[in-house]
This record gives C-alpha cells, sequence and structure tokens, in this order.
C-alpha cells in the first residue's frame, strides 16, 4: 500500500511539473544595489534563491522581493546589495519529477541543482564576509530555493545573520499541522516562525519534513510562508489545486516579510553606535527607556522595540507665484506599528517650528526649492519625504470647486488596469494618483490613457484628482475597476474528462499492456 503511494504521488508530482512548466511567465529585471557605500561593501546584504524553471534576475518572485527590500534598506538609510543568487534552478519537469520525489529532492538532476546552489552560495557569502565583516545579511527562498538558502546557513557568521524568508518550502516542517484536529487548529502550540500558513492542516512539504526546522544557531530569525493550495509546501495534497504556489509576490506575502526586515533593519542602524560603544544611554522621551549594550543585543528578537515608519507627501511637485501661500499634507504617513507619530518640518534644510502633519508657508524668493518633512514614531523608527517647489513662474489656478472626473478604469489583462478618460475645456493640466493610499505621481490629462501593471486585484484601490499647472492637486475620487474580480484557477477549469482522463490513463495503460500478454500466452497455449 506504501508503495501504491509513493507511486501514486509521483505520477502527480508529474503532472504538477506539466502544469508549472506551461503555466509560468516571468518579467524583466536587474541586479540591483544603492551608491551609498564606500569600497563596494555594504550595509546590508539581500540574498534571494530562486525557484525551479525562474530565470536569473527575471523571475516575478526576486522582481518583488527587490523592489520591496529596496525601500526597506533606503528607508532603513542602510546602503545595500540585492543579488539573485546564479545557480541551475532546475525546473520541475515530467522527465525529472518521479527522480525528485522518490529522492526527496536529494539526488539525481535537482539534487545536483540544489547543491549546487549550495555550494556556490557558501563561497559567495566566506568570500563577502572575508572582505565585508561588518555587512548584515537577508536572506530569502523560493520554493527550490528555500532548500538552497537553508542547507548553507552554516557559512554565514551568526551574529550578522538578520532575518531569513522562506516561500513555498518543500521541506516544510508545521509539528501543530500533524494528526487529527491538529493544534494548529485549535490555535495553540504554533511555531515562532510560523507567519503565514493558514491551513491549520498543514504539516509536512512535499519533499519531506526538515527536522529541526531552525538552523540551532539562528533559532528566532525565520519567517515561513505557506500559501493556500501549495502543492509545494504541503497545505494541498491535491496536484491540480497548485494555483498558490506561484501568489507569493502577488498576495502581499514579500512585502511582508520585507517588513519584518525592515523593523530589525531599522533596529540595528538606530543603536549600532551603542553597540559598538558599549555604554549604557538613556534615550529621553516618553518612553524613558534605558538601552545597554546587552540589552540591545537581546532586543534584536524583541518586535515591542521595532518601528517602520513611512512618510508620504499628498503632493511632491510644485509651481507657485511669489508670495503664494501653499499647503502640504503628510498625514497619510503611518507606522506598521499605529504608533503616535511626530512631524519636523524644513525649507531648504532649515527647521521651522512646526508640528503636526500639515505645513502652511509662503515662498518671496524666486527659485527652486525644497520642503522635508521627517516623521518619527515612539519607538525611533524615522522616514522622510519631499517635495520640490518651484517659485516664480506665472500659474493661472483653476476655480476652487472640484471638476467632476470621468474617468473608467477597466481590467485589461490578468494583472494590468486601463485607466482612460475625455479631457474636458477647462480642466486642469494633470491627473494625480494614488495606489492602496501611496501618492504614485500625475500624468498629463492630454494623454487621455494610463495602463497600470503588476496589479494585485486582492487588494487594489485606485484614486485619481486633478491638478492644476502648479501641481496642485484637488479633490480624489476613487475609481471602480469593471471587471475587477479575479478568477482563481482551480481544478474545475478543466473539463471533468479532461481530469478523469489524467488520473486513470497510467491505470489503463497498465491494465491494456497485462491483458495483452495474456493474450498472447493464451494463443501460445492454443496453438501448441
Amino acid at each position: 500500500m506504501k508503495r501504491f503511494t509513493r507511486i501514486l504521488l509521483g505520477i502527480s508530482l508529474v503532472i504538477f511539473g506539466v502544469f508549472l512548466q506551461q503555466g509560468t511567465t516571468f518579467a524583466k529585471s536587474y541586479w540591483h544595489y544603492s551608491d551609498s557605500a564606500t569600497n563596494g561593501c555594504r550595509d546590508v546584504e539581500v540574498v534571494f534563491a530562486r525557484g525551479s524553471g525562474q530565470p536569473q534576475d527575471e523571475g516575478e518572485t526576486f522582481l518583488e522581493l527587490q523592489k520591496d527590500m529596496s525601500m526597506a534598506a533606503e528607508q532603513a538609510k542602510m546602503s545595500y546589495r540585492i543579488t539573485d543568487l546564479s545557480y541551475d534552478a532546475i525546473a520541475i519537469t515530467p522527465g525529472n519529477a518521479l527522480g525528485i520525489y522518490v529522492s526527496a529532492g536529494e539526488a539525481y538532476s535537482f539534487g545536483k541543482s540544489v547543491s549546487g546552489g549550495v555550494s556556490r552560495l557558501k563561497r559567495y557569502a566566506a568570500e563577502r564576509s572575508a572582505s565585508c565583516s561588518n555587512t548584515y545579511w537577508v536572506l530569502a527562498g523560493y520554493s527550490q530555493g528555500a532548500m538552497v538558502i537553508t542547507n548553507a546557513l552554516s557559512a554565514f557568521p551568526e551574529d550578522r545573520v538578520v532575518y531569513i524568508m522562506l516561500f513555498g518550502d518543500p521541506k516544510l516542517y508545521l509539528p501543530e499541522g500533524e494528526g487529527f484536529n491538529p493544534p494548529a487548529c485549535r490555535g495553540e502550540n504554533l511555531s515562532s516562525y510560523r507567519v503565514y500558513a493558514p491551513d491549520c492542516d498543514t504539516d509536512n512539504g512535499l519533499l519531506g519534513a526538515r527536522k529541526p526546522y531552525e538552523y540551532p544557531a539562528l533559532v528566532g530569525r525565520y519567517g515561513l510562508w505557506c500559501n493556500d493550495d501549495d502543492f509545494i509546501c504541503g497545505s494541498s495534497k491535491n496536484p491540480f489545486n497548485t494555483s498558490g504556489h506561484t501568489l507569493y509576490e502577488e498576495n502581499g506575502s514579500i512585502r511582508d516579510a520585507s517588513t519584518y526586515a525592515l523593523r530589525r533593519l531599522n533596529y540595528l542602524k538606530q543603536h549600532r553606535a551603542i553597540l559598538s560603544a558599549g555604554i549604557d544611554v538613556r534615550r529621553q522621551g516618553d518612553l524613558g527607556l534605558a538601552l545597554s549594550k546587552s540589552s540591545i543585543e537581546d532586543g534584536l528578537d524583541d518586535e515591542d522595540k521595532l518601528g517602520t515608519v513611512l512618510a508620504q507627501l499628498r503632493m511632491t511637485e510644485r509651481a507657485v507665484n511669489a508670495g503664494e501661500m501653499i499647503s502640504f499634507d503628510a498625514s497619510s504617513s503611518f507606522s506598521v506599528t499605529e504608533e503616535p507619530l511626530d512631524f519636523t518640518w524644513y525649507v531648504d534644510d532649515i527647521r521651522h517650528d512646526v508640528s503636526g502633519p500639515y505645513f502652511d508657508y509662503s515662498f518671496d524668493e524666486e527659485d527652486a526649492h525644497v520642503v522635508r518633512v521627517v516623521v518619527t514614531d515612539a519607538l525611533g523608527a524615522s522616514s522622510e519625504a519631499k517635495a520640490r517647489v518651484t517659485v516664480g513662474i506665472e500659474v493661472a489656478h483653476p476655480a476652487d470647486s472640484p471638476v467632476p472626473i470621468d474617468i473608467r478604469a477597466v481590467r485589461c489583462g490578468e494583472k494590468r488596469v486601463c485607466v482612460s478618460w475625455v479631457r474636458r475645456r477647462g480642466a486642469a493640466q494633470y491627473l494625480g494618483l494614488r495606489i492602496n493610499d501611496y501618492y504614485m505621481g500625475h500624468v498629463d490629462v492630454s494623454n487621455e490613457e494610463l495602463v497600470i501593471d503588476d496589479v494585485d486585484f486582492s487588494n487594489i484601490n485606485i484614486a485619481m484628482g486633478y491638478m492644476d499647472a502648479g501641481y496642485q492637486l484637488g479633490e480624489m475620487q476613487d475609481l471602480v475597476i469593471e471587471g475587477a474580480v479575479e478568477a482563481v484557477p482551480t481544478s474545475a477549469s478543466l473539463p471533468w474528462w479532461r481530469v478523469l482522463a489524467i488520473v486513470v490513463l497510467p491505470f489503463c495503460c497498465i491494465l491494456l499492456v497485462r491483458l495483452l500478454i495474456k493474450t498472447v500466452k493464451d494463443i501460445i497455449a492454443f496453438r501448441q
């Protein structure tokens, strides 16, 4: 019976390989790093190991991680390098799927791909750590890449690894999901590294559990994400229900993981000087928190002391007449820890005695100016946003009353929204765009069309508003996206007779061969 089960699962993996090979597409990307470092050393190195069949530097998962971790490092004001590890990342195909399953990913072509990636990552870690001993590391692995990352951890300096993020790990281990009515379904005994695994029955990955799951020297620095309907990390036992395995860049998992990493990077940035000095320091303020070297080292895993802030200005560019009063609005700034925020305003690097998210200012000197707001939470995390102001341009502002916006937004692709409008006489010159509370910039109304790519339709809000020639933004209007209901692929997307044929065909072939052999034997016996 066990042998039959393993054969059936092997056939299922072959089928999954066919779907994965045919159904995956990727976008273009480039190796990414900051230029704010000397001698080639960065404050933080981010290494990503891609999944099976994903191309080097071009996979959608890497693109999302690159975008989110770049923002995280910049928010933490740390120089950074983000690398997509160069290794084979061999694809799962009908030709190698059975060998992958039988060997638990340890042998044959897949095993060689993993071991090759481990060797390259260990060599890279040794070289970079030797030349840049003060660099911190953030490590991320998706699918096959999760195996590469976890098998190479011994090569990294233990005190420099900040966070390890794993997505769709085929070696997942969640003991709280094992057995009938497992503890996870009662919300009990949840693993500390379990960040997102909504199916409470998820226990072992497709290729068996890694035990212990965490590298002993790095316990407490792991984060694990396993979507629903992910056949690879074990949340689904149905090889036809695999949609979850390719959704980590779309459902916010990578963004969430980057936020966790950012909180830790912020902590290190804020207290690095104290660590090197080794003295007691008392931070003045409402918290009155006493920080010593030992408390900081212990506090690396203390989420209560970490904060992440994003400063946002409603307008990032203005053109005005001399003497005209301008209102700046930073009320959309936020802290992920929901801490109270302090606002500090600067005009051309001169601090102004103004607090709160709103700032009114009149420029008399005709020139280009920069207005900055620095937003800080009660835990010390900070972020800043800037607005460019050009003074001395004759700007004729339209009437204060908002102009009705006649804009149509339509889903025009799997991840695309097409926005169109008709330019009206007397309307303003630009349209400002906001997506999910993030101000994205503006577009000239004469274009009459805007295409927004890489849209997550399960979590999207688009708003637009008219801007005058001086970039003054009027009231914004939320757009209703036509056809925004996203179709989630399931086994029902295949005709029932195809599903039945795929499952039954192997057994029919075996029966046909046995019947043919029996018929030949009967003929021979009859002739004798």
